[in-house]
């Protein structure tokens, strides 16, 4: 058998189910001795906290003097921090010499960051050299075998002209030789 969830039992109590869950509900506290002695402990201890009261807060009359204690106590909190704060607290000197040391720490980083910078430029400008060297090698590289590769287009195109000129010169030569058959 199922037995209903403690959720559904309290709905129940509350009145807060349908009425077919109700009814349902009703049937099964019927036939469970079980549930329906679990919804009798439930509605006692309902019926406990429905006659239960909040006891009156007693009224103090020593509030005031407590106010008192904590303003007394607070005062002394703050002006102990506050001798301690000036017995710890730097003097004129010491904080304008602390100025003169900032200063010149700062004129050092600027320095030491001026050296750096140039160290940096030095190394790219070196790179860079390298770099541009490398392309010129081979710039000089693809140019020579540029003009090596024209020079042999030349001298090739200057033979064929000549080869050329030769045929033309042979052609122009040339005549038909007269044929018997023909009389003029």
């Amino acid at each position: 058998m199922k037995h209903p969830a403690r959720e559904e039992w309290i709905a129940y109590l509350y009145d807060e189910t349908a009425p077919a869950e109700k009814t349902a509900l009703d049937a099964h506290a019927q036939s469970c001795p079980e549930c329906r002695a679990h919804l009798e402990s439930l509605q006692q201890t309902r019926a406990v906290l429905d006659e239960w009261q909040l006891p009156l807060a007693r009224r103090r009359s020593f509030a005031g003097r407590s106010l008192a204690r904590w303003a007394a106590a607070a005062a002394i909190v703050l002006c102990v921090g506050f001798a301690i704060g000036r017995s710890t607290a730097s003097n004129s000197r010491e904080v304008a010499a602390l100025r003169v040391e900032m200063k010149q720490l700062a004129a050092q980083s600027k320095v030491e960051a001026g050296v750096e910078t140039v160290r940096l430029v030095s190394e790219l400008n070196e790179s860079w050299k390298a770099q541009l060297q490398a392309a010129q090698l081979q710039h000089d590289a693809d140019y020579a075998s540029l003009r090596k590769e024209l020079e042999t287009v030349a001298v090739l195109t200057e033979a064929s002209l000549r080869q050329a000129q030769q045929q033309l010169l042979t052609l122009a030569e040339y005549t038909q030789p007269v044929a018997a058959n023909n009389k003029p």
